[in-house]
């Protein structure tokens, strides 16, 4: 059996880009920049990404063993809106190209203090999930794949959102 090497690819990313661990992206958050969301009054939200992170698999056509984490700054925007117990996101990118098909989530939880909600796409073999802290604004989206179609194997990202 084969060992597949394992980079720390968070620690090198932020090592070889020059930022410091405490401070790994560009935006910071103060207090001032929090603003409490109520979903109840607001059907559309615009949320910001902060910082980005992705597990890639090894890949193996080209027989690359290495699995690779990677942290980047937030380069993301999200349109999220809220309609009878669904969630429905559509990124910045996907509208610049022209897409205007939302992806549905399904709302799981929702009460004063958090909003969470799934996707499970079975075509794709995939998980997503959004979680909103409606007290702080801040959100994560991430997207699991069981089976990444070049790989064949899982991967993972996750995007920490400032929504207002």
């Amino acid at each position: 059996m084969k060992k597949i090497p394992i980079i720390v690819g968070c620690l090198m990313v932020l090592l070889l880009s020059g930022c410091s661990l405490t401070k790994p992206y560009e935006k910071s958050i103060s207090s001032d920049d929090i603003t409490p969301i109520d979903v109840s009054q607001s059907t559309t939200l615009g949320c910001e990404e902060i910082i980005s992170s992705s597990i890639e698999p090894p890949n193996k056509i080209n027989n690359d063993l290495t699995v690779t984490g990677k942290l980047r700054k937030g380069q993301q925007n999200l349109s999220v809106s809220f309609e009878n117990e669904k969630v429905k996101l559509i990124t910045g990118t996907s509208v610049k190209i022209g897409n205007t098909d939302t992806v549905d989530y399904t709302i799981v939880k929702n009460d004063q203090d958090k909003l969470l909600s799934i996707n499970l796409d079975k075509i794709n073999e995939s998980l997503h999930i959004f979680a909103l802290n409606k007290k702080s604004g801040l959100a994560i989206w991430s997207k699991t794949d069981a089976n990444y179609f070049i790989a064949n194997n899982p991967v993972q990202d996750s995007y920490y959102l400032q929504c207002i």
